[in-house]
């Protein structure tokens, strides 16, 4: 799900990708994990919610994340941590 200012836009919903598109080269400001919420990186003007079924998983990452200030990779995977009920 893609969360901006003109509200909620799901997945295939029309908008959608220009939705996503909004978010390229835009910096992340924070980001939530949880088990419950999903992965939740937030930018300066939305947010992607990104909490998919265990069918929907196109390959063994289901996100990452390169953080400037500390020039690390960060992984997410089904089965660990963040989503760890998509065994």
């Amino acid at each position: 799900m893609a969360v901006t200012a003109g509200g909620e836009l799901a997945f295939e919903a029309p908008g959608y990708r220009d939705a996503l598109c909004g978010f390229i080269g835009a910096s992340v400001n924070a980001v939530r994990d949880d088990v419950a919420s999903g992965l939740q990186p937030h930018f300066p003007h939305g947010s992607v919610v990104i909490k998919p079924a265990l069918e929907e998983l196109p390959r063994p990452e289901i996100a990452l994340l390169w953080f400037l200030d500390t020039k690390e990779w960060d992984f997410w995977r089904p089965g660990e941590d963040t989503f760890a009920d998509l065994t």
